[in-house]
């Protein structure tokens, strides 16, 4: 199969990642696409918010991507912008107005890492994984050239989340309903396709190291456990037949819970 070239660009200049880290992970789950980082476009090319003196028009940022140098020799491109992005008309109401991705269900994708969206974000997500389900999201669209979005709530991967609460369920559950995939399937997309996303979608729905680690820490039974080592430790004067059991008794409730809240916590 012929290889799916992917540009990914910043749009602004001011992201709280590294997209070069960004390019890596797409690249190690999709396999039949080739992400490569390509040149920024600046905060001064972008200018001012357009709408209201608040919003970009995810329009004029897609129109940014277009004049991009290297827009031919891409089949797709994906901005990551950190700034606040809707699109005209205005027909939600001011909170709902911000938008987590939006594509032109072409080639031109658009992804906002604004704290008006990103706050959605689940606590045990890394920022990596919030791009990279999106980033699954986008691209489908764009490969099956028209707008799965739908307003049902099915934790689904293209639920509309009115309710901006929602993402972070749906990202936790990390899959795409059955009405999608026979849209997908009607569209063209083929199920190696749909299959590559699908892993992309298990790795975001994990449960990040430093989340699990945090709970871990904060867990009152790490302290007693803790504690109960240290007093038995100072107990036994460190006697040569207790330091074994008293390495037990101090590391593996912990190493318990850690395992707890990154495999089995979402």
């Amino acid at each position: 199969m012929t290889t799916i070239k992917v540009g990914l660009v910043d749009l602004g200049e001011r992201l709280p990642i590294s997209l070069r880290r960004l390019e890596s992970e797409m690249n190690k789950h999709l396999t039949n696409f080739h992400f490569q980082l390509l040149e920024p476009v600046t905060t001064g090319r972008i200018g001012n918010p357009t709408i209201q003196n608040e919003w970009y028009d995810a329009h004029v940022l897609f129109q940014h991507l277009q004049s991009h140098r290297d827009f031919s020799k891409c089949d797709f491109l994906i901005g990551i912008t950190h700034v606040k992005m809707t699109e005209l008309p205005l027909n939600k109401s001011h909170e709902r107005r911000d938008y987590f991705s939006l594509s032109d269900f072409n080639k031109l994708s658009v992804i906002s890492l604004n704290h008006a969206v990103y706050r959605h974000n689940s606590p045990s997500k890394t920022t990596y994984q919030y791009v990279g389900y999106l980033i699954t999201g986008e691209l489908l669209i764009n490969l099956a050239k028209q707008d799965l979005m739908h307003s049902a709530t099915h934790y689904c991967l293209f639920d509309d989340c009115e309710d901006r609460s929602d993402f972070s369920k749906g990202m936790q559950k990390g899959e795409i309903c059955i009405d999608c995939l026979s849209k997908l399937d009607k569209a063209g997309v083929g199920n190696d396709i749909v299959n590559q996303f699908k892993t992309l979608l298990r790795w975001c729905r994990r449960t990040s190291v430093c989340f699990a680690l945090g709970r871990t820490i904060l867990n009152p039974l790490t302290s007693l456990s803790l504690g109960t080592g240290t007093g038995w430790l100072c107990a036994t004067l460190l006697s040569k037949q207790n330091i074994l059991l008293v390495l037990i008794a101090t590391t593996v409730l912990p190493i318990v819970l850690f395992i707890h809240y990154k495999f089995r916590s979402r």
